[in-house]
């Protein structure tokens, strides 16, 4: 306001003033002005402090504050507490009656009281989490595997899926959650490529992000996991991976980089195994020079349950939460390890700021204060959540085949649906259970993610295809329906095979289930030695496949970690690569397969044998002791001095230690393939996956450097009827740099099209995804040059070429 229009207030009464008056309502007009001056520069003042106030970087600091403060406040042994952990997985394996569990987490810290500052610290559950919570009885969702999860190439999917593992954690009394995992599936031995998002490091930093984002903003600590070079899992804590300095930064620790820097995760666990010929809770170069100082990783680092090995060390000064020891004493609310099985660090100093890191995280995630009490118990299934999860199981459905456009299934057919998982469909009833006194636990596990384990599973899907086949009209026989009608005889795969070749049976389609499940250790199933995945199928389906394929249109639905050799699928119609979708899986593979939902899966690692430089990688038979001449090749960069734990105290007789030769360097994932590879029965290549939409885009790719950043820009039509997703992938060639000579994955985009319309995509690869680290220099470098983006969808490439200054 001015002065002529504060003076317009007062004009008219002015006239008719005496003089007195009008100096009164003269003073009255400059208060007037002073005030709203004063207004004016106080808001102005408001303005330029919040403009130039030092902004707090780190997300971390008010943590760290809060922890500081409460340490500084506990004695030695409250420290103490907080850096040695209770490992409780083999009493609650033992326990007869799985309902004393509920209040038993995997590991945890236990509660402490100090009595000299009167502080009580209610204490940490620590639970595993990549598909639920692990020993909850049922009582949450069994969430699909983290291989489904990365195959829906859905970047806010994956934060909703994060954000309700993390609300059911949070809602059972979980502190920390060990998930994500994001070890690279490079290893066909790997006992846990379910685990994993894949084969590709950038992918998998992405997926972690995502993941950990919504955890977190949960409240519940997120922990990546295993640190790293864990991709074999054989013998997991004794084998050695021989990794080169320039891979192991540019691949094997890439995965770790965003979900550190982007996400800020709060807890990383160490992998078991040795690197270098170190183990790698004894790494000072990894942890400190790598970890600390080149990732600012502000969270703690807590070693794998049983994760330490090497008995003559008591060093742990390198972590911050051993979680070592089996604990077995006290009431289970209060478990924690004797005090003789207390592991000391070297100085007090250490102790304080491991002890610090833990409590900062806790503060971060407001978990110090009116935190849920522990209750594994608990029933967490939300209706929402459950509509996530059959979301992710639906998208994670890869369609690999369809000639024919066989699938979806037509109306007024006759399909018959076998497999061992299909088998299953007749559920035991209430007088059998009683009879086999099972508990809910164990209830229609018939899929397992491990052999003989109780990660998870999945019920048949038969159910759900036969309501689906009542609105169209189709008639569905089961394995028990084709041996009822057929034969007397035990119920066998064998038997269904000679019934199929010797009857003229009317079918349209034959549906057959092809299903593997994975192991830790050596196993013997179906007479397989040494074979991490069981790609034997149970019951011999395979055989099966074979012995019908000429005969009938078979569809083969593969729930499995991974196939070796996909030669039984040669003149199979469809193939559908389902993996493990969890809870929703029956509605997920059955929406699919009668086209209640257009498949828009994407293969997140290369499947089938390769030709390609890594094919080594893919055969059962690559656990070759080290090579002399390797061994000498590969320098200790990594070594800690003083330290070596090449001979093992615990390797027992005929325990041979497997040694892996990372020998292949940077040469891994889709980056040995030539992007225009043909598509063939034994191969099917990352970021591979089939709609029932057809899609094409423009050959005009407008790729632009703004900034820090590359954009490429291209518009997609859809020429179908269907309403579909689409997935565009950015790949990148940095040829003028050793060893990045092929194209790299570098950006993707997942976009819902309408039938016969058209919609501009959009993908970015930002600053980190424009660089790579450089050994010498030992840190990140940015790409400069020109460079060739090739945008990718399903084998149909479209390039362009930018030039970065």
């Amino acid at each position: 306001m001015d002065d002529d229009e504060i003076g317009n207030l007062f004009q008219d009464e002015e006239q008719h003033m005496t003089e007195s008056a009008k100096i009164k309502l003269r003073l009255k007009k400059f208060c007037y002005v002073i005030g709203a001056l004063l207004i004016l520069w106080v808001i102005s003042i408001i303005i330029v402090v919040a403009i130039n106030k030092p902004q707090d970087k780190d997300p971390w600091s008010k943590a760290y504050e809060k922890a500081i403060n409460f340490i500084e406040k506990l004695d030695s042994n409250g420290i103490k507490n907080l850096l040695n952990g209770a490992n409780n997985i083999k009493t609650i394996i033992s326990l007869k009656n799985i309902n004393e569990g509920n209040k038993l987490c995997q590991g945890q810290i236990a509660s402490y009281h100090d009595n000299n500052s009167n502080i009580t610290f209610k204490g940490m559950c620590i639970q595993e989490g990549t598909t639920g919570v692990q020993f909850s009885n049922l009582t949450g969702i069994l969430w699909q595997s983290e291989m489904n999860t990365a195959a829906t190439f859905n970047k806010t999917l994956m934060y909703k899926i994060g954000n309700a593992q993390g609300n059911e954690s949070k809602g059972k009394g979980i502190n920390t959650l060990l998930s994500p995992c994001v070890n690279i599936m490079n290893k066909a031995q790997d006992g846990i490529l379910w685990e994993s998002f894949g084969e590709n490091p950038y992918y998998s930093g992405i997926c972690a992000s995502e993941i950990i984002k919504g955890i977190q903003d949960s409240g519940v600590i997120a922990t990546i996991k295993h640190f790293f070079g864990n991709n074999s899992e054989i013998y997991e804590v004794l084998n050695p991976s021989n990794v080169n300095k320039t891979a192991l930064m540019d691949f094997y620790i890439e995965p770790f980089y965003r979900p550190i820097k982007e996400a800020q995760v709060g807890a990383i666990m160490v992998s078991n195994n040795i690197l270098n010929k170190t183990y790698f809770y004894e790494n000072e170069y990894l942890f400190t020079n790598i970890l600390r100082n080149n990732l600012t990783f502000k969270g703690f680092i807590i070693s794998d349950l049983w994760g330490i090995y090497n008995n003559n060390i008591y060093n742990y000064s390198l972590l911050d939460l051993n979680m070592n020891e089996e604990c077995t004493q006290g009431p289970i609310e209060e478990r924690s390890p004797s005090e003789e099985n207390l592991k000391n660090k070297t100085e007090e100093e250490e102790e304080k700021e491991s002890a610090t890191r833990i409590i900062a995280a806790m503060y971060k995630m407001n978990q110090m204060e009116n935190y849920y009490d522990v209750n594994l118990f608990n029933e967490t299934k939300d209706e929402n959540w459950t509509k996530i999860q059959r979301e992710a199981a639906t998208e994670s459905q890869v369609l690999l085949r369809n000639e024919g456009d066989i699938l979806p299934l037509q109306n007024n057919s006759t399909i018959a649906v076998i497999g061992n998982i299909a088998f299953k469909d007749d559920y035991l009833t209430n007088n059998e259970l009683e009879n086999k006194n099972e508990t809910k636990l164990d209830l229609n596990e018939h899929i397992q993610l491990e052999n003989n384990s109780k990660f998870g599973s999945f019920i048949s899907p038969l159910p759900e295809i036969r309501k689906l086949a009542l609105n169209k009209s189709i008639d569905v026989l089961s394995l028990r329906d084709l041996i009822n009608t057929n034969s007397n005889g035990k119920s066998t795969l064998e038997k269904i095979k000679n019934i199929l070749l010797d009857t003229e049976i009317k079918l349209d389609t034959i549906i057959v289930f092809l299903t593997a499940t994975s192991d830790r250790k050596y196993s013997i199933i179906e007479k397989n030695k040494k074979n991490k995945i069981i790609s034997s199928l149970l019951n011999h389906a395979d055989e099966l496949i074979n012995a019908i394929k000429y005969k009938f249109n078979v569809t083969v639905v593969i729930n499995a970690p991974l196939i070796n050799d996909l030669s039984l699928l040669d003149n199979v119609k469809a193939v559908l690569f389902s993996g493990f979708p969890g809870d929703e899986a029956s509605n997920a593979i059955a929406d699919i397969l009668f086209g209640e939902a257009n498949p828009s899966g994407h293969l997140p690692f290369s499947l089938g044998k390769k030709d390609e430089p890594n094919k080594k990688l893919s055969s059962l038979n690559n656990l070759t002791k080290i090579d002399k001449k390797i061994e000498k090749a590969l320098k200790d960069e990594f070594r800690y001095d003083g330290i070596d734990s090449d001979g093992l105290k615990n390797n027992k007789e005929n325990h041979g230690i497997e040694k892996y030769n990372y020998s292949e360097g940077l040469y891994i994932d889709q980056r040995c393939s030539d992007l225009k590879k043909k598509i063939n029965n034994n191969f099917f290549p990352f970021g591979f996956g089939l709609s029932y939409s057809s899609f094409n885009y423009s050959s005009n790719i407008n790729a632009s450097i703004k900034g820090t950043t590359l954009t490429a820009e291209f518009n997609i039509t859809n020429n179908s009827s269907f309403l579909g997703q689409a997935v565009p992938m950015m790949f990148l060639s940095f040829r003028d740099i050793k060893g990045y000579s092929n194209y790299l994955f570098k950006g993707f985009e997942k976009v819902e099209i309408e039938g016969y319309s058209n919609k501009t995509v959009t993908i970015v690869a930002d600053e980190h995804a424009l660089s790579y680290f450089d050994s010498k220099q030992k840190k990140y470098i940015r790409v400069k040059g020109p460079i060739e983006v090739c945008i990718d969808l399903n084998g149909n490439i479209a390039k362009s070429k930018v030039n970065i200054q």
